[in-house]
């Protein structure tokens, strides 16, 4: 049987809630998220939309930082902005800049990359690409970093929020207002699917993801979203997102990207208050744990790995040994990645969650 949920309440009684710590099941929801992102790459049939995995991680990511900056601000009265960057850098750099490494060498050597797609990636603003270097500048090999410039962009900004302001009507305001901005851009946009790359139109996911966060520690969410029945018919919905083609409901896009981001939310909230229910345990299966913790490894290696071994470079002489190449090889750098460096590192972040003064 279900634990009760501190939160079922509904009642905003003015206490917080306590820490949240690590959750294995938000790992196995990751797993999910990574897989539907590989999959749309690799074009595995049934696997069209490839936003909405990068939807899921901007709405679990915006939840679980804000939660941390919330525990933090909650524990030790404000929230240690250096450190907060100091450990965002040492989580994600060291595993960008060796991808981006490991490529330019080859591009020395053995395979022809744009330099100006290492600095747009390097720097966080490979979604304003086409913007900085033009149109014609293409992105073969790193695309995919569009996703983490946006995170990098919103993570400048929402610490000193919630910084500076008391986490109340001000600060849910301005998620909320985020979301509406981004929500109504949609409505403008073109054909072109590279625009919701720009923050005006994506940055809403990590804002849900915020909003979650503080309805979590002021336990403000309704009663009805601890429902399983509520939690399931959402993840069919979330899989009616992914096998259905972006251009098949273009129309649509400005509110399916909003029920994407709710829906996971609902997920996330069923998650974290209701530990022992069958989708929590499910989640919590090793195998999609581990997948889950490789994520951030396995996202940035696929992407330019599977450009590689495309049969316009490699040739489609042997196609089963080409993917089966390609998959093998980013399975093999995302676990070593993992295990060999961010692991290693992990411990270094650990010391710099220890409280300061301020």
């Amino acid at each position: 049987m279900a634990q009760t949920s501190p939160m079922r309440t509904g009642v905003d009684d003015g206490s917080t809630g306590s820490a949240l710590g690590y959750r294995p099941e938000l790992d196995g929801l990751r797993a999910f998220a990574v897989g539907v992102v590989v999959a749309y790459h690799a074009g595995v049939p049934g696997f069209s939309g490839g936003h909405v995995g990068v939807a899921w991680f901007f709405v679990l990511s915006g939840f679980l930082i804000t939660t941390l900056l919330l525990e933090e601000r909650d524990r030790a009265g404000f929230i240690g902005i250096r450190r907060f960057y100091q450990r965002r850098a040492l989580r994600l750099l060291p595993t960008l800049y060796l991808v981006l490494a490991v490529f330019f060498v080859l591009s020395l050597a053995f395979v022809t990359i744009d330099h100006r797609e290492f600095i747009s990636a390097g720097l966080y603003f490979s979604n304003m690409h086409p913007l900085v270097f033009g149109t014609d500048a293409e992105q073969p090999f790193f695309l995919h970093t569009w996703s983490l410039s946006l995170e990098e962009q919103f993570y400048l900004i929402w610490p000193l929020v919630i910084a500076r302001l008391t986490m109340g009507r001000t600060a849910l305001a301005l998620a909320i207002g985020l979301i509406g901005v981004a929500f109504v851009s949609r409505l403008f946009i073109d054909t072109d699917p590279s625009a919701l790359n720009l923050p005006v139109f994506s940055l809403d996911g990590f804002a849900v993801g915020a909003i979650l966060a503080v309805a979590v520690r002021r336990r403000r969410a309704p009663r009805w979203c601890f429902s399983l029945g509520v939690t399931l018919a959402t993840c069919l919905v979330m899989t009616f997102d992914v096998i259905v083609s972006q251009s098949a409901v273009q129309g649509l896009i400005p509110m399916r990207m909003l029920v994407s981001q709710v829906a996971v939310a609902i997920v996330i909230l069923h998650l974290v208050s209701e530990p022992e229910s069958r989708l929590s345990t499910l989640l919590r299966m090793q195998p999609l744990v581990y997948v889950g913790l490789l994520s951030y490894a396995l996202y940035l290696w696929h992407f330019p790995i599977f450009e590689l071994f495309t049969a316009e470079r490699m040739g489609d002489q042997l196609p089963v040994l080409r993917h089966g190449a390609k998959y093998l090889l980013t399975a093999v750098c995302a676990i070593a990645t993992y295990h060999l460096l961010e692991q290693p590192i992990s411990k270094r972040r650990a010391r710099l969650r220890a409280p300061e003064s301020k």
